[in-house]
């Protein structure tokens, strides 16, 4: 008899991703987020230009404007509820600019990012402006895998290349209410799609800032949905979903009391190292399962699913195969 493993669509078998993005090193605001976001146990998207960064060769970024050095930046990082994405140094017009210029501002800032930052991968990009073309894309494709770079919407849990860098996003304007931003989450969820939403500054910081009120209770209301919705960061979802696209899973039975399951992608396993969901159907007599990865063991829940008995557990590609055993 043959058990199928599949992969779930999103994390831990959620139904949507919401991505929360925040642009342009705006530290004040950020330190807004990131209390709520340990209240509300939420993660999100740092997308920082490296000349928004203390001391600056830009006279209006300034700590007393609410920006922050690398210092700062670094420690507020480290609390682990942001991770880092790339706006470019000067966050200029892309299509503006020389060749080499547009080099510097996309990879180049890449480069300083991850110096600044270590074991941050920075994989993850946001033009300025929301300005690109093919040859933007093409120097953007050389170091990183998406970029939020569509227009407003919503985005498929399986992006084609092309869309994979033009991303689709929800604005947080200044006019912005719980009650115009919660329905966005409320959409992901009935149509099972990855809604990332970008967000500037609050209560008057950069622009069109929303309140910082209308903020909380948006991000309260997030919250409240966390047992459908993966609260995935961008570079979270990146991963997961490229991973999702390239990978084989072979599941074989070496006993009546035991399965072996072998997850493979052809990706670079230095960036691509983040765990999928597996869900495998396993016999029918099998009422309790442990986990076996190497010298970790952990028991797995056996559910009814479709007529079947199956479990969900986590394996990141190319770590060899994982075992499960009847208990």
């Amino acid at each position: 008899m043959l058990f199928e493993t599949t992969i779930c669509s999103l994390k831990d078998n959620k139904t949507c991703a919401v991505t929360f993005t925040t642009d342009d090193a705006l530290y004040r605001s950020c330190v807004f987020y990131q209390a709520r976001f340990k209240e509300y146990e939420l993660r999100g998207t740092a997308m920082l230009s490296t000349d928004f960064i203390c001391p600056s060769v830009n006279k209006d970024i300034t700590e007393s404007n609410g920006f922050a050095t690398w210092e700062q930046w670094q420690a507020f990082i480290d609390e682990g509820c942001f991770d880092v994405a790339n706006h470019t140094k000067s966050h200029p017009f892309l299509d503006k600019i020389s060749v080499e210029q547009l080099e510097d501002e996309v990879n180049g800032a890449q480069a300083v990012l991850r110096a600044r930052f270590p074991g941050q991968k920075v994989i993850c990009m946001a033009n300025p402006y929301v300005v690109t073309n093919d040859a933007i894309d093409s120097v953007i494709r050389q170091r990183h895998f998406s970029a939020r770079n569509g227009g407003e919407g919503f985005n498929s849990l399986d992006p084609t290349e092309w869309e994979w860098y033009r991303l689709d996003f929800q604005t947080a304007l200044h006019h912005s209410t719980s009650e115009i931003m919660n329905p966005w989450i409320d959409q992901a969820i009935e149509k099972k799609l990855w809604l990332i939403e970008m967000w500037h500054g609050v209560d008057g910081q950069w622009w069109e800032p929303p309140s910082s009120r209308e903020c909380d209770k948006h991000l309260s209301y997030l919250s409240g949905k966390l047992d459908t919705v993966w609260n995935g960061t961008m570079e979270e979802v990146t991963l997961y979903l490229r991973e999702k696209q390239h990978a084989t899973v072979i599941t074989e039975i070496s006993n009546e009391s035991e399965l072996q399951v072998c997850l493979k992608t052809d990706l670079d396993d230095a960036l691509f190292d983040y765990p999928l969901t597996l869900k495998t159907e396993v016999p029918s007599d099998w009422n309790r399962a442990s986990l076996i990865k190497g010298s970790q063991e952990q028991t797995l829940i056996v559910r009814e699913n479709g007529g079947h008995k199956v479990v969900y557990y986590d394996a990141v590609p190319n770590s060899g195969s994982v075992i499960l055993r009847k208990l």
